[in-house]
């Protein structure tokens, strides 16, 4: 008995990263896995045996990998190959093993248990990671949920060629999406390839360089190098949730870099930043769902360019180098079947470094009016490359106000202070929203040390870089593992903040 246990405990091992998550890296297989772990879990509480306690270690970190990648609508991502199916009765069968307040929240939409500690959640050995609003979110299937995707192919051959890629759910319904597998079959009666569109990256919302896949295509296993994801830096907050990721290709000489920022619990941010020395064709996917075939249409207003879909709006600001188009794709529900939907590309031609930076904004009932403009950014009085840093002012119109949001991300980290607008920072990233009066009603921001609100002092730091979140008149600084939170009518003033315990003094913040 001892041996056999020994040699179960090594296979779970072999089979499930750290994180729990399957090696083979597809959503749908990661449950056949979970379900056949489970059921010699329920033989041993039947014949009164007792497992290893690193088993049920990696089988709860299995099942919590599964709570957090089914979308809000009960149903998972079709993430490499697998369908987009609802393992729901398996994860009722897993809390009967393991009793779990926060399994028995998303088994009951939020009606019983407990929910999950954390809203976003990231899987950090598979580079899966889920940026969603609140899970107390009523009701619980109109939450907003992001699936990123910035993982290695996976053990053997059902990966797709899709780093970077993301899918996007909202309102009950999934918006952006991965088309999924169709086939394991090469051949067809209209003689196309659907194993190759399909596992190919530009059936991905990501980046095709070139017009090629990241690693040369195979019906089965990779025999060439596989491309090289990294996560960069992924952060969560109150008000907010900032992913870094990273592609390196063997196919051509350009690093493809995501930076996705939620701005919780409205909409998300997504900037590509394609480096290169030499000039390359890049399109830009945005798989649209099959309910979105016949309904998506283009609307252009010298600023922008909003595409308007069933509850959802993409949107860029213009620019004489992109193109966008719309184009015919389909998505695959379940195996052997597919459906014709949209496919949303911006495309640019000979350009080396350059960047996208696009606007998903999610809505339940009428769209709002959205316009978004690129901001010329400054540092020391010269104009910056939009490859450097980059600023965007999103202005929104809904039923609850209208509001002007500023945007800006330094994609190189830089230490530079940078003017937008009426703005000077330093950080990696700024978000901060003013109502219609000008007042700042929300901010947030990763790596920051100094704001500047025209001539005055927001914040000033030696030494120090926080993520700042202000939010519902609650304000939170964070630095390494310590946080400060104070309610605005109570902080007077920020400045050569070093620690959580250093006073501030002389900078009113308003």
């Amino acid at each position: 008995m001892a041996f056999s246990k020994q040699k179960l405990l090594e296979n779970m091992r072999h089979d499930l990263l750290r994180d729990g998550v399957h090696r083979e890296l597809s959503t749908d297989y990661h449950h056949t896995v979970l379900k056949n772990y489970l059921r010699f879990r329920g033989l041993a509480l039947l014949n009164n045996i007792e497992l290893p306690a690193a088993c049920d270690a990696l089988l709860k970190k299995s099942i919590e990998f599964s709570y957090y990648v089914h979308k809000p609508d009960g149903f998972i991502p079709a993430i490499n190959d697998g369908d987009c199916n609802s393992y729901l009765p398996l994860l009722k069968k897993s809390h009967s093993y393991y009793p779990n307040e926060q399994v028995q929240y998303v088994l009951t939409q939020g009606e019983q248990g407990a929910p999950p500690t954390q809203r976003s959640r990231g899987f950090t050995d598979s580079g899966y990671y889920v940026l969603r609003s609140d899970w107390s979110t009523k009701p619980y299937d109109e939450a907003l949920y992001l699936f990123f995707d910035c993982a290695p192919l996976g053990f053997g051959s059902h990966g797709h060629y899709d780093v970077l890629n993301i899918e996007v759910a909202a309102y009950g319904h999934s918006l952006v999406v991965d088309p999924g597998r169709y086939t394991y079959s090469e051949n067809s009666q209209d003689n196309n390839n659907w194993r190759h569109y399909f596992k190919g990256t530009a059936a991905h919302n990501t980046v095709v360089v070139d017009g090629l896949d990241q690693i040369p295509y195979q019906c089965g296993r990779p025999i060439d190098p596989e491309p090289v994801a990294t996560v960069k830096h992924f952060v969560t907050a109150t008000g907010g949730d900032f992913v870094h990721g990273q592609v390196v290709s063997h196919q051509y000489p350009v690093v493809h870099e995501r930076m996705i920022f939620f701005m919780h619990p409205e909409y998300w941010i997504v900037t590509d930043l394609l480096t290169s020395e030499k000039t390359h064709s890049y399109d830009l996917y945005f798989h649209l769902a099959s309910r979105a075939q016949d309904q998506t249409h283009v609307e252009a207003n010298g600023l922008c360019q909003v595409i308007r879909s069933p509850n959802l709006l993409i949107a860029q600001a213009n620019s004489p180098e992109t193109e966008m188009a719309i184009e015919q794709g389909y998505v695959s529900p379940e195996y052997g079947i597919k459906h014709p939907a949209p496919v949303i590309t911006f495309s640019k031609q000979q350009a080396s470094t350059t960047s996208f930076h696009t606007v998903l904004y999610p809505h339940k009932d009428e769209a709002p009016i959205l316009h978004v403009r690129q901001l010329p950014v400054y540092q020391e009085g010269r104009l910056r490359a939009g490859s450097e840093a980059s600023a965007l002012r999103i202005s929104i119109t809904t039923d609850a106000g209208c509001y002007d949001d500023y945007f800006f991300i330094n994609q190189k980290a830089t230490e530079y202070e940078y003017l937008f607008a009426d703005i000077t920072c330093t950080g990696r990233l700024l978000f901060l929203r003013r109502d219609k009066a000008g007042h700042i009603v929300n901010m947030q921001g990763e790596s920051l040390s100094l704001i500047n609100l025209g001539s005055q002092n927001f914040l000033k730091l030696q030494n120090t870089k926080i993520w700042l979140s202000y939010q519902n008149q609650c304000l939170t600084l964070s630095v390494a593992k310590q946080t400060l939170t104070v309610n605005l009518d109570e902080l007077d003033l920020l400045q050569d903040w070093n620690g959580i315990n250093s006073s501030g003094a002389k900078q009113w913040l308003r």
